[in-house]
């Protein structure tokens, strides 16, 4: 007698009950008979079953360590469904952990192309978790192509993440044109549900970073009225904080500002800390635009709060900067100074370095002291590439001072020199 075959009938006995009961619902009361004696080995889904029945996990009718290949294998086919709802649930390390095995290198090839296409899935999850997208983008792929034979809304799912890892890298079109592909096999295969609403969700992020903005509120819309018929909110936070860029983008204020505030209240009920703080920033900018500058102030100051919680330091420099500019339009210099100043002699990145040389110099104008202006915006162009609009936003705002001080000859000269490089 085998070791599962042992556990099954040890647990019956100790549950009192016949082969009959047991097997009532599952398998025939032979088959059973025949388990119990070692004859068969079951399959994943009748341990499955078999243990509901008898009141315990499935860990408990494998608790010691399969010895041969067969049982092994039930073990991975264990795993790789544990894994799968560990990442689900956004339990990233638990997937990770659970992977590892090396059990699973030695029998991958003998799991079903399913079961493969998982975990390719998985491995794609815990590379993006990670930050290394090429090997995310690698996994979901093959996931996607193993996965389109065997279960098409898993290889949907494989393909709204492998779109979504484009478009977290700036390669839009590519995302889209993988996103269309999930569409289209969604739509031949009638599939619904919750990776409908993902695949709705990434179209309407693409479509708003390709400044397709209507064509992106439309998906977004579509992918709330599903969770809507459907009485579910998933991914509302995100798809409201998309909706809330778009809607900003196009001066829709009062629309942007609902779905932001929306967004940060789903961020709250999920404890997505980062997400809640980056949408504060976002209603931070849009409340300085609409002229709410002491709101933003709060907004700004929450934000960074959070980040500061998260230990996400370039997130907190950039909020800051957001500060700065809040309280540039507040002449509360002295504040604006003191921060600036502190992100100039700490910060490694040179764009937020630059940033905070062109706050200072905005300050100097505001207070007509030219010179000192014409120096930090000489500064912030130091760490500027040419190219750019933040170059030539510099370069306007020292030619505007010189027309200002009455030398229109270098404030012309300045102006036409930038256009012809």
């Amino acid at each position: 007698m085998n070791h599962i075959a042992q556990r099954i009938r040890e647990m019956r006995i100790e549950k009192g009950l016949t082969q009959a009961e047991l097997a009532e619902g599952v398998i025939t009361r032979s088959y059973l008979s025949q388990i119990e004696r070692g004859a068969f080995e079951p399959s994943y889904d009748v341990i499955e079953k078999l243990a509901k029945k008898l009141e315990c996990n499935i860990e408990d009718l494998l608790n010691q360590k399969p010895k041969n290949k067969s049982l092994l294998l039930l073990q991975i086919q264990r795993d790789i469904k544990l894994a799968e709802k560990s990442i689900l649930e956004s339990k990233i390390n638990k997937a990770k952990k659970i992977i590892e095995n090396p059990t699973f290198d030695l029998l991958e090839e003998d799991t079903s192309d399913e079961e493969k296409g998982i975990l390719y899935w998985i491995k794609g999850k815990i590379y993006e978790h990670a930050n290394h997208l090429t090997d995310a983008m690698a996994n979901y792929r093959k996931s996607a192509q193993v996965l389109n034979e065997v279960n098409q809304e898993k290889a949907v799912r494989s393909l709204v993440d492998l779109g979504s890892v484009y478009t977290l890298n700036n390669q839009n079109y590519e995302a889209l044109n993988i996103l269309n592909k999930a569409n289209k096999l969604a739509i031949y295969e009638q599939i619904s549900g919750q990776t409908r609403i993902s695949l709705l969700l990434n179209l309407g992020i693409v479509h708003g970073k390709l400044n397709e903005l209507y064509s992106a509120i439309n998906f977004l819309e579509e992918a709330l009225d599903l969770n809507h018929s459907m009485e579910l909110y998933y991914k509302s936070a995100e798809i409201n904080m998309a909706l809330g860029i778009c809607y900003m983008q196009l001066n829709k204020t009062d629309e942007a500002h609902q779905c932001y505030s929306k967004a940060i209240d789903f961020f709250m009920l999920i404890n997505d800390v980062e997400n809640q703080a980056g949408t504060l920033n976002n209603l931070g900018i849009l409340l300085r635009q609409t002229g709410h500058l002491q709101e933003s102030v709060e907004k700004f100051n929450k934000s960074i709060a959070l980040f500061k919680e998260l230990g996400k330091e370039n997130k907190i420099v950039n909020v800051e900067l957001e500060l700065a500019e809040t309280l540039l339009h507040l002449k509360e210099y002295e504040k604006l100074e003191q921060i600036c100043c502190q992100i100039i002699e700490g910060s490694a990145e040179k764009q937020y370095v630059g940033k905070a040389n062109e706050l200072l110099g905005d300050m100097e104008k505001a207070r007509k002291n030219y010179a000192k202006a014409i120096e930090y915006y000489q500064a912030a162009k130091k760490l500027t590439d040419t190219n750019s609009g933040a170059m030539s936003r510099l370069i306007n705002k020292q030619a505007n001072i010189f027309h200002i001080l009455g030398d229109y000859k270098k404030s012309s000269t300045m102006l036409v020199e930038h256009m012809t490089n």
